[in-house]
């Protein structure tokens, strides 16, 4: 194994097997042993290093936040942090229509999706950032059994 490196720039284009390369391409007989979010080589001293910015690594790597999570989950997560009497107390002091929709939602349904009117409207009625809620769902996403 070997890793092609764009000459011009030292940046770490992909491994190889081959020796073969474009003339705008070095093949080198190093091979990265280290996760980088934008590699490159030094021709020099014969080390990779890390391009990036300690921002784009941090963004690149932060966790996603899941679309939809199963409400299992997401009450689960309530409970321990102990928020899920809270929600049920906002529930009840909804206004109809949308007081019926989520109860009904809170206590039959299978999923709940971040981008929900519901979930805006508790997050709303609860003070919660975006960054608390997407904790909550990042949480509950990975709940472990």
């Amino acid at each position: 194994m070997a890793t092609v490196i764009e000459t011009l720039t030292g940046k770490e284009l992909y491994g190889t097997l081959s020796n073969e390369c474009l003339p705008t391409e070095t093949i080198v007989p190093e091979v990265r042993t280290f996760w980088c979010l934008d590699p490159y080589f030094n021709f020099e001293t014969r080390e990779f290093y890390e391009n990036a910015t300690q921002e784009e690594i941090d963004e690149a790597t932060k966790p996603t936040v899941a679309e939809e999570v199963q409400l299992w989950r997401i009450r689960t997560i309530l409970k321990v942090l102990g928020m899920e009497q809270i929600v049920e107390i906002a529930l009840e002091s909804l206004q109809e229509p949308q007081k019926t929709g989520a109860l009904y939602i809170w206590n039959y349904g299978t999923t709940v999706e971040r981008n929900s009117q519901t979930v805006q409207l508790l997050q709303s009625i609860l003070g919660l950032t975006d960054v608390q809620v997407d904790d909550i769902f990042i949480q509950a996403q990975n709940i472990q059994l």
